[in-house]
């Protein structure tokens, strides 16, 4: 094993969806009926929450 792979990196993984306080939804279109939202800020992808009305 590498001497790299035991080290501690101190900088944190990019996150994979949007931690943004108040995101601003868009709906990119990937092809004709399928669409995903993603955070006009940071363009990251926006996790979907379920909330009880």
């Amino acid at each position: 094993m590498a001497d790299h792979a035991l080290t501690h990196d101190d900088h944190a993984p990019t996150p994979l969806w949007c931690e943004c306080e108040k995101p601003l939804p868009v709906h990119l279109a990937e092809r004709k009926g399928a669409a995903r939202s993603v955070c006009a800020r940071c363009e990251r992808p926006l996790r979907l929450r379920l909330r009880l009305a």
